[in-house]
């Protein structure tokens, strides 16, 4: 275990991240508006 697997490792956790971004935000954004509906006129 180097040091290079370390930069490797992290360097897959961050694409890792900005992959699951946006699903994130469009799963946020489905619990907002399913809330929305939930209110009453």
């Amino acid at each position: 275990f180097n040091r290079n697997d370390l930069v490797i490792e992290s360097l897959l956790a961050m694409a890792n991240e900005i992959l699951n971004f946006p699903l994130a935000v469009n799963q946020e954004a489905e619990n907002i508006s399913v809330e929305w509906l939930k209110i009453p006129d």
